[in-house]
């Protein structure tokens, strides 16, 4: 039973398995070029084989903060949650499956409404967080938000089976 921890060449860690079985399988996206390092965190001792591939798979949206889909506030934007593609470490949270992320510019006491046409999604999940990461709402299809503060904001979006979607983040009246 062991972990695989994959790291960038600054050591932060861009996504990890945990200790659930022997068979472990990360599926990630180098966003930019660079170095990334691969971790085996064993917690019994024993051999083991990695085996690094490279995929087709392309994920539309980046589901890390550092590479988030900016959004212009009244545009449309298209997407796609795609296959289960590991274990993404997001704003403190370990979650699973595909997610896109997405950042707008939001200004204090303005309200903004959050909208998710699905396509061929059948369900997607809106959660809101702030510039540090720390939640702030959650809705199914659109959420109406007041901005406490000016500045960055992030929308995750994912699904509970693959499908697309249309997202649109609109300031109100």
């Amino acid at each position: 039973v062991f972990s695989i921890r994959l790291r960038d060449a600054d050591g932060n860690e861009l996504q990890n398995t945990p200790h659930f079985s022997r068979v472990q399988q990360m599926i990630w996206q180098a966003w930019e070029d660079g170095d990334y390092f691969v971790h085996a965190d064993p917690s019994l001792p024993g051999t083991y084989t990695i085996l690094i591939s490279r995929s087709d798979y392309r994920d539309d949206h980046a589901a890390d903060e550092r590479f988030a889909t900016p959004l212009t506030l009244s545009e449309s934007v298209d997407g796609v949650i795609g296959l289960d593609a590991g274990f993404f470490w997001n704003f403190r949270t370990r979650t699973n499956g595909d997610q896109d992320l997405f950042s707008f510019e939001a200004e204090a006491g303005r309200h903004y409404s959050i909208d998710v046409e699905l396509g061929s999604l059948l369900r997607s999940d809106i959660k809101l967080y702030d510039a540090a990461g720390d939640f702030l709402e959650s809705a199914d299809t659109q959420l109406i938000w007041e901005a406490e503060r000016s500045g960055t904001y992030y929308v995750r979006i994912s699904g509970f089976v693959v499908g697309d979607y249309t997202i649109t983040v609109m300031p109100l009246e």
